[in-house]
């Protein structure tokens, strides 16, 4: 509890396996766009990720994002939050604070494409400020 109450004078960053805020869930438009080009630079035809990423499977949404860790991370200051568990890769700020998760996916999730960045990036991806 005392760590939440200090001021930090340098930047923070935060890590958690667990993802911090709901919106955090669906892809937006650049999602969707650095999937396709994912699958293209891998000879993959135009997907259907949609319903891949939200069809018949578990719907992940109704325990995703915990708006306690989100209130944890910015209590102390986070300006970087790096998160997993999602399956889907994400990097969007949102008042101030970037979200990062760069998953490498399962074998599965990597042949269809549908964890963007692996191969346009060439490996892990590289974050600085």
């Amino acid at each position: 509890a005392d760590r939440l109450n200090k001021t930090y004078g340098v930047s923070v960053i935060t890590f958690s396996h667990f993802m911090p805020r709901p919106e955090l869930m669906k892809a937006t438009s650049h999602d969707e766009m650095e999937i396709t080009l994912e699958r293209n630079l891998m000879g993959l035809p135009s997907p259907e990720w949609k319903e891949r990423e939200f069809g018949s499977r578990f719907n992940f949404s109704r325990v995703a994002g915990s708006c306690f860790l989100d209130r944890q991370l910015r209590k102390i200051g986070s300006m970087l939050h790096l998160y997993g568990h999602q399956h889907r890769n994400r990097d969007r700020t949102i008042r101030r604070v970037r979200y990062v998760s760069h998953c490498l996916g399962s074998p599965k999730e990597r042949s269809e494409g549908v964890t963007w960045g692996v191969v346009s990036w060439n490996g892990p991806k590289l974050i600085h400020g």
